[in-house]
Order: structure tokens, then sequence, then C-alpha cells
């Protein structure tokens, strides 16, 4: 069985409302969470604008992938690729804001097929 799960994540209480959701269902082998997270994980998610710091919301996303046991599904096959789902021409500044989570699991079970 696999559970999908698409997710707009407009700020940080609907996110522990998500981790909450998502942690009652941990017993789901086949996970794979996308949406529009709204923060950037890693410097190399964001291309100018002011410098990248973390944030509290993006560890609290950060916390949710390592309870869950999930990965980055981009930054896993492609380390080094940036690629922008958000764009201000204003700010001068491009990131990535959407991501794929999958289980770790997932990618255990693939390779073995």
């Amino acid at each position: 069985m696999l559970s999908l799960c698409n997710i707009y994540l407009p700020n940080n209480q609907f996110s522990q409302e998500l981790n909450n959701c998502l942690t009652e269902k941990s017993e789901l082998t086949t996970l794979i969470v996308g949406g529009d997270w709204n923060c950037t994980l890693s410097k190399n998610d964001k291309i100018g604008g002011k410098p990248w710091k973390a944030s509290n919301y993006k560890n609290l996303v950060l916390t949710t992938m390592d309870i869950l046991d999930l990965m980055d599904i981009q930054r896993e096959r492609h380390p080094k690729l940036r690629k922008c789902s958000y764009e201000s021409k204003a700010l001068k500044v491009k990131s990535r804001i959407d991501f794929f989570f999958g289980r770790q699991k997932l990618d255990t079970i693939r390779q073995k097929e």
C-alpha cells in the first residue's frame, strides 16, 4: 500500500498539526509527502536575496523528516542540482520551497527489486 500526502504549509501551527497527523500514521511504510512547504531546507535551496539562515520552521520540517524517516527525494538523487520552484523578481531571489519526501525504506525496497 502506498500513502500519498499533498500539502500546503502556510504557517508553523499547521506544520505542528501535520506532524501530529503523520506521526499517528507512522506505521505506514510507503509514505510520500509532497507539496509547498514554504521554507528552504538548506542554503542550496536559495539563490540571491538576503543570505540564507536556518529558521525554527525549517527545523520543525527537518524534525518531522527525522521522526518519520523521510528523505528529500530530489536532494538524495541529485545532491548538487539547484532548481527553484519560487521566484521573486522584485526581491531578486529564487528558492526551492516545494519538496517531495519519501520514506527511506521506499528507496531500499526499490533497490531490491
